[in-house]
């Protein structure tokens, strides 16, 4: 009994040693720079597994400390098994909580990297575009901003209008019809008398 006690301590040591998949396939992150893309693991598999395994490990090992054996030898085996089992568990733990940490960073700066890529090329798309055009300039009619059909002109930038925002401009009203004045007609000069001989 005492050779198989330790032939099992032995076993969840070595698997103390060598489980947890998250430490030994995801390594540290290392923040980038701004415009540095990130180098570093943000998938979420294997703490997945580890806490499976950390799962699996504790319940294995309750279920077989505290399990009622017909006599004292399988009791015996039960408790030397399920102790070692217990404490297999507790390096898969470590090691998902471990990966959680360093997968959360990673996705954190990696998102970060996504929004500042996208940002540059929505950027560069509209210094591209021309005045009038979706993403370009608006265009200057006196007072007034302007842009092609269906676009709208926010914040000095061309951009799809919503429908029923772009509303049709009235056309000017007439000036009204200046009728002349009739001018007066001029008054009959009086008549001169011719001279008397």
């Amino acid at each position: 009994m005492p050779a198989m006690r330790m032939r099992l301590w032995a076993l969840a040591l070595l698997a103390s040693m060598t489980g947890g998949c998250s430490w030994l396939f995801i390594p540290k992150p290392i923040e980038p720079e701004p415009d540095e893309e990130p180098d570093c693991v943000a998938s979420r598999a294997y703490p997945a597994l580890d806490s499976l395994a950390a799962t699996a490990s504790l319940i294995v090992g309750v279920l077989l400390v505290t399990s009622d054996a017909s006599n004292n030898d399988q009791s015996d085996v039960a408790t030397a098994l399920g102790v070692p089992v217990l404490v297999a568990s507790v390096p898969y733990g470590l090691s998902a909580w471990t990966g959680f940490s360093r997968t959360r960073r990673c996705g954190k700066w990696t998102r970060a990297y996504a929004r500042r890529q996208r940002a540059l090329e929505e950027w560069e798309r509209r210094r591209e575009a021309a005045a009038g055009d979706e993403g370009g300039m608006c265009l200057s009619a006196g007072e007034d901003w302007t842009c092609h059909s269906g676009l709208a002109c926010v914040n000095y930038r061309c951009v799809k209008a919503k429908p029923g925002t772009i509303k049709p401009k009235p056309a000017p009203r007439p000036a009204p019809a200046v009728t002349p004045s009739p001018s007066p007609s001029p008054s009959p000069s009086p008549a001169v008398a011719p001279p008397r001989g």
